[in-house]
């Protein structure tokens, strides 16, 4: 009988990270699910640690392994395992990250009670270098005229190690792009959010390792020219979906590239003025004051004024 839930991990080179996101799976409270890894043509032990540590999941079809020829990325990776998916349900897990023992429960549960949703998120908790810690979504009374799809929309809801969603969504709206180097999660959720309903739960069910290995390690100027390419996916999926996007959901976007953008002036002042152009209002926003100060001044202008401020409130 197949399971359940379909567990992917894609993994390159971190065996050690590795056994501790496998045992963090076969360690969940709910138990009908399979583990689908997909090794990114790994140079490490991996194949040998998993043949050693978990001969028995193995042999009785629990673990699954696929390794790819030659190195792929991280959305090949996810693509070849949910092409391979027997469950009904598909739970993506980064080699680096771990589940606490209920996340599959949690989040199987709304999903089995909700049939309308494709995709449901919990919270969770991001482990920075230093072993400091902090929620990964936070401040969301701050998002309260937003609904949870367009905060996937967004991008705030967006962490595949806290997410779970149902395989019919994933064959209706299709896999990952794997032309996009990063970022591919938020195009790949926003594009459920444009079909389907999706729910967050407010339960830390995960935690989200960052460190120096992380794929997040990019610069500014990446990654705002990258933020803007999915941005403008997001803008034409939303027409072929026939989902318009709200004018507030216009305005949060441009003025996210409006900051990402900076020091970049032309292209952060481009995204202000399509903000101001929708939404006239935002001029009159404290918030904006510090964004609109830095276009018209300059970086370095800007950045002489920070320096003092920051000095007289040492004093």
């Amino acid at each position: 009988m197949s399971p359940t839930v379909s567990v992917i991990i894609p993994t390159y080179n971190r065996v050690g990270l590795l056994e501790r996101a496998i045992e963090s799976v076969l360690s969940q409270t709910y138990r009908d699910f399979e583990i689908i890894i997909v090794d990114d043509a790994s140079s490490d032990n991996t194949q040998e640690m998993i043949g050693s540590k978990f001969q028995v999941e193995l042999k009785r079809g629990i673990i699954r392994t696929l390794k790819n020829t030659q190195k792929k990325e991280r959305s090949f990776s996810r693509n070849e395992g949910m092409a391979a998916t027997k469950g009904r349900y598909i739970a993506l897990l980064d080699d680096d990250d771990v589940w606490l023992p209920d996340h599959l429960r949690i989040l199987l549960g709304y999903l089995d009670d909700h049939k309308d949703v494709g995709c449901v998120f919990s919270n969770y908790v991001m482990v920075k270098e230093d072993n400091s810690e902090e929620f990964g979504v936070k401040n969301l009374n701050s998002y309260r005229s937003f609904s949870y799809r367009e905060l996937c929309i967004l991008g705030i809801l967006s962490l595949p190690s806290a997410s779970m969603f149902t395989k019919e969504a994933y064959i209706n709206i299709g896999a990952f792009k794997e032309d996009l180097i990063f970022g591919e999660n938020r195009e790949f959720f926003a594009r459920i959010a444009l079909n389907y309903p999706v729910h967050y739960i407010e339960t830390v069910t995960s935690r989200q390792y960052i460190h120096g290995g992380s794929y997040s390690r990019i610069s500014r100027a990446e990654y705002a020219k990258n933020r803007e390419r999915i941005w403008k996916i997001i803008e034409k999926n939303s027409i072929e979906c026939s989902y318009p996007l709200r004018r507030g959901v216009y305005l949060k976007a441009y003025l996210n590239l409006s900051w990402f953008f900076l020091p970049d002036i032309s292209k952060s002042k481009e995204y202000f003025l399509k903000a101001s152009k929708i939404y006239p209002e935002c001029f009159f926003e404290r918030r904006m004051y510090g964004l609109f100060f830095r276009i018209i001044s300059g970086q370095k202008i800007y950045n002489v004024f920070r320096d003092v401020r920051k000095r007289r409130n040492t004093l």
